[in-house]
């Protein structure tokens, strides 16, 4: 074969490829992007639900008497979204829940994808969902709190 026919042949080849190479390198940078938003999206999540377990209702803790440690509900609700709020999510993504016990916050993102539409392929906006639970536990001696502790390990709360 003569090199003038092997640079022909490479032309070719690579024009056939270059779109799959695209296409490979952009949902490379895309998925780099999406797994991205979803880390920001969780750490989001994680201080809202943190933001709504502060809020403690020391008036029906004194009321009762009884040394038990309750959030106050609305407040804890409205402090996690607040919180999403303020970090840049719209309030129809923001899902925030709360009870005695336990903080729930759930959180939806569309992500727009960049890369792929080069190569013309059609992606649905991706939507990156980051859900909490945060519960609150105390430590109690001889009827008084000795110390307040935020776990991760709750069930969901019913709303």
């Amino acid at each position: 074969m003569s090199t003038h026919r092997q640079r022909a042949q490479a032309l070719v080849f690579l024009t056939a490829m270059l779109p799959l190479f695209l296409g490979v390198v952009g949902l490379a940078l895309d998925g780099g992007h999406l797994f991205a938003e979803r880390a920001n999206l969780q750490a989001i999540a994680d201080a809202s639900a943190r933001a709504g377990a502060v809020r403690v209702d020391t008036a029906r803790m004194y009321r009762q008497g009884t040394g038990d440690v309750v959030l106050s509900p609305a407040d804890a609700a409205a402090a996690a979204r607040d919180y999403a709020l303020y970090h840049g999510l719209s309030p129809d993504a923001v899902d925030a829940a709360a009870d005695d016990q336990v903080v729930s916050v759930q959180l939806h993102h569309d992500v727009p994808t960049v890369f792929v539409r080069v190569v013309r392929i059609d992606v649905n906006a991706e939507v990156a969902e980051a859900i909490d639970y945060l519960c609150l536990v105390a430590l109690h001696a001889n009827d008084r709190v000795l110390m307040l502790d935020l776990s991760f390990d709750c069930p969901p709360v019913s709303s």
